[in-house]
């Protein structure tokens, strides 16, 4: 329903810029009333002249659109001239008269555009750029005030009028097909007048005008930018990022008193960091990191901690914007300032998201809240240990995590490891289970990262509700290819998890602690992934039976951290992972190589496992064959792939020269066993293949001037020691029957 218009004569008197006022002297007013006509009265004038050839309702259609076009020039001409006139003036008495001119026209295009052209987008697009101009760009209101009602009720309804105009373009922006009618004229003029609000509020000035007219125009740019990507590329050409990025700092209307004002910003803001959410594309990033967009969220959202809705856009779009370093780089300008905030949000959703009295629409935005900062803090510690220690230790995220991850991952137990199949009740649950996933994914992520750092790391270990990530883990495995979890977004959610909790685990083992410590650690204190560490090889070997590469290499990792404890090598000895491992050296992958090898390093330390990657009587004998390839391949391009040909070389080493009992004590201490493997080294550097890699290291020793420093420095150390070590070895194969 739209307001009445006012009743508009056929030729509006026009004003002059030599009305006389008590304020003025007899001189200034002979002098104003022999001026002539100014160029701005000329350009009201053609405005008239084109209302009221609208305004006839004898107008034939085909020329209705060119008198709209007419329209539309004279009006930016109007508005544009007076603009510069009101800038021009420097008496208050000067000034008050254009404004006036100003109202004048405005009311004019209303008292038209209301009653006749309300269902057409056309009229409305040749008007309404320039009655938002005119109505909201008022400078000082007291200069044209009268302090009579009729001037407030006049005001008023201006602004109810401008508010009706703007709320029927509103409704056909829905329309997708009416995209092709917002032009590049509507976008500037709405851009003018949100950079004319930011000059006030961000001087903690009130806007002398309702927002309301200026938030339907917000709604109407997000509707058809959403859908239309050329819109996009106008707003981000016009500069629409940053005088969006300026509306953040109305949030100093938070604190006025006038609580309608207050709720208007809100909305208002709602709509920019949406616009904002819609031209997050990579081509426009630079133009965020200028605004300072990054660091701007982060002071709206730390007062306005109970609009869930504004939260809930601020942080999509910060989980996006802190996956590129400049815009963390604004954030770890104030990091503990700014993480602490996060974690009191997060604190304050998950006590909304308990709270009875929240409806449906506001718990679902809780929830993407909640998933959104915690992608927001694994972003800022994925690669900033400051940052892992201020979350965990400085702001107590230690609780907020394992609270939340407890739950969490309990609840996803109970619904894998569930046999039973769902009813229609639990069908709600299940879709519930999907949500917490989500979550789950990105929780366990954010807490891989943060023990990246040694000390959160030891405190992670320590706490026994890490166990529930193993338990989980197992709970994945033991359901998948089930026809309950068919469904392929739930698949890959729970691929997604448990690539996660591979990165976790291998993380954590990383810093995990040696035999002894674990013994000698208090009650309470104990290493919880040195105590699963068998649990873990077993599952983490499932692991290495995925079609997906980035799980494998997880998975690889994590091995080359438990390896370094014996019992974890005899048992991917005896149970067929080191087999399977030793095959990864075929692997296309190089991220995949390069772990396996460090994996086979450590291996090749344990003798049982050393002889079985060197005996050729074994299945797993294309160990040393599978180096050998490695290293024919790449040393072709010795600069592009020398830390691979450098591990491959240490896992050589190791595997051939290193000997075989590194103290003279050892428990394996057994002579059979040490002429068995001495006699599969001979077996091998004796063959063709043996003889083949020997003179494949070298060339690699000759090859130092094609080498540039890098390389060098890499590459050099190791191919030369084994070198030399090979060639000690035939030396001394040809002295005797018997390596010593």
């Amino acid at each position: 329903m739209y307001f009445p218009a006012r009743p508009r004569s056929e030729q509006p008197q026009l004003l002059t810029l030599s009305k006389t006022t008590q304020n003025v002297d007899a001189d200034k007013r002979v002098n104003n009333e022999a001026s002539s006509p100014s160029p701005l009265h000329m350009h009201l004038s053609a405005l008239f002249d084109q209302l009221t050839l609208l305004d006839d309702s004898a107008i034939e259609a085909e020329s209705q659109s060119a008198h709209l076009s007419e329209l539309r020039k004279v009006a930016s001409e109007f508005a544009q001239a007076s603009l510069l006139e009101l800038k021009a003036q420097k008496s208050e008495y000067d000034k008050a008269n254009v404004q006036r001119l100003r109202f004048k026209a405005c009311d004019s295009m209303l008292s038209l555009v209301l009653p006749k052209y309300t269902d057409s987008i056309e009229a409305l697009m040749a008007a309404f750029p320039t009655i938002i101009e005119l109505c909201t760009r008022v400078e000082d209101e007291a200069l044209v005030s009268d302090n009579s009602s009729n001037f407030s009720d006049l005001k008023d309804e201006r602004e109810s009028d401008v508010t009706s105009v703007a709320k029927a373009l509103f409704t056909l922006s829905k329309d997708a097909s009416n995209d092709r009618f917002f032009t590049v004229q509507y976008v500037e003029s709405i851009l003018s007048v949100t950079d004319f609000l930011s000059d006030r509020l961000g001087q903690n000035r009130k806007p002398k005008v309702s927002l309301k007219a200026l938030l339907y125009a917000f709604g109407t740019l997000k509707n058809v930018a959403n859908t239309d990507g050329k819109m996009q590329d106008i707003l981000a050409t016009s500069g629409a990022i940053g005088t969006f990025a300026r509306t953040l700092l109305w949030s100093n209307a938070f604190a006025w008193e006038n609580a309608t004002l207050q709720l208007q910003v809100v909305h208002c803001l709602i709509q920019t960091t949406s616009l904002l959410r819609t031209l997050q594309k990579k081509r426009h990033l630079r133009q965020f990191d200028q605004a300072q967009v990054s660091q701007r969220l982060c002071d709206v959202a730390a007062c306005c901690v109970d609009q869930i809705e504004l939260l809930c856009n601020i942080f999509r779009i910060l989980s996006n914007l802190t996956l590129h370093e400049p815009s963390r780089a604004q954030i770890n300008g104030k990091a503990a300032e700014n993480i602490s905030m996060f974690l009191e949000m997060l604190r304050h959703c998950m006590r909304q998201q308990g709270s009875p009295d929240q409806d449906s629409n506001d718990l679902q935005l809780i929830h993407v809240t909640i998933v959104r900062i915690v992608v927001v803090l694994g972003n800022l510690s994925a690669g900033n240990d400051r940052n892992r220690e201020i979350i965990y230790f400085d702001c107590d995220g230690r609780d907020v995590f394992f609270g939340f991850l407890e739950t969490l991952l309990q609840q996803s137990i109970d619904s894998l490891t569930s046999e039973s199949k769902l009813s229609s009740e639990e069908m709600i649950v299940h879709e519930t289970m999907t949500e917490n996933l989500d979550l789950l994914i990105r929780l366990v992520r954010l807490i891989a990262n943060v023990a990246i750092n040694s000390s959160v790391s030891e405190q992670i270990t320590n706490d026994k509700r890490i166990v529930a990530l193993i338990e989980c883990l197992q709970a994945i495995q033991l359901a998948a290819g089930t026809s309950r979890y068919g469904e392929e977004i739930f698949c890959q959610q729970l691929d997604e998890l448990m690539l996660n909790i591979v990165s976790c685990l291998t993380n954590l083992s990383y810093h995990s602690c040696s035999r002894r410590s674990y013994l000698e650690a208090p009650e309470g204190e104990q290493d919880w992934i040195y105590a699963s560490r068998l649990r873990v090889t077993l599952l983490l070997g499932r692991t290495l039976e995925n079609m997906n590469e980035e799980a494998v290499m997880e998975a690889v990792r994590a091995f080359g951290n438990l390896t370094r404890w014996e019992d974890v090598v005899a048992a991917i000895a005896s149970n067929g992972i080191l087999r399977h491992i030793t095959q990864l050296l075929h692997s296309s992958n190089l991220g995949i190589v390069h772990a396996a090898c460090g994996v086979l390093m450590n291996a090749a330390l344990c003798p049982n496992a050393r002889l079985q990657l060197i005996d050729a009587s074994c299945d797993s004998s294309g160990c040393l064959e599978a180096c050998e390839a490695v290293l024919l391949e790449k040393s072709q391009k010795l600069d592009e792939y020398a830390d691979l040909i450098a591990n491959v070389s240490k896992t050589l080493f190791n595997l051939l020269c290193v000997p075989f009992y590194s103290e003279e004590d050892s428990p394996h201490n057994d002579a059979n066993t040490k002429a068995e493997f001495h006699e599969a080294v001979n077996a091998y550097l004796t063959s063709n293949s043996g003889e083949t890699l020997t003179k494949a290291i070298q060339r690699l020793t000759q090859a130092d001037s094609y080498m540039n420093d890098s390389t060098r420095s890499v590459v050099e150390p190791i191919v030369s020691q084994l070198n030399t070590k090979l060639n000690e070895l035939s030396w001394k194969r040809k002295q005797g029957p018997k390596l010593s």
